[in-house]
């Protein structure tokens, strides 16, 4: 009889940590966000934000499937004297990407060292977030000659 329990409880513990460990957040689909991050980096600490933006964006991939893949874009700009600062602009899957991704303690983690490596300048926050819409290319134009 203890034996039968000892195989049903590490049956249990088993399926328990197998279906634990394939869980995913549910994810709301059809209304996506885009958004533009800019990040005002602290001179000396450019080289280490670009090394956790790579990071992190591997991360959304990778562990929720939280963003779209294309278009993400990060580009590299001087203000205030020289200083730097990097603008990212990507697409969340959902609205409630972000929220999801708050909970899990990695991404969570490198949010808070993004923080770490900007700093405020003037009437800006070290990390400045905004919605923005998507504007898609017009149509190619098509010409006698493409015929």
């Amino acid at each position: 009889m203890n034996q039968l329990c000892v195989l049903a409880a590490s049956l249990c513990l088993a399926v328990g940590c197998e279906t634990a460990h394939n869980w995913q957040h549910p994810i709301i689909m059809g209304n996506p966000e885009t958004v533009l991050i800019t990040y005002h980096v602290k001179p000396g600490d450019e080289a280490a934000l670009r090394q956790l933006l790579k990071k992190t964006w591997n991360d959304y991939r990778d562990e929720e499937s939280l963003v779209d893949p294309f278009p993400h874009v990060i580009v590299c700009g001087a203000e205030d004297g020289g200083k730097t600062k990097f603008v990212e602009i990507f697409t969340w899957v959902s609205i409630s990407s972000p929220q999801l991704a708050s909970e899990i303690t990695g991404i969570n983690d490198d949010w808070a060292s993004m923080h770490s490596l900007c700093e405020a300048r003037g009437h800006s926050s070290d990390i400045e977030l905004e919605p923005v819409q998507k504007v898609e290319p017009p149509p190619a134009e098509v010409t006698a000659d493409a015929h």
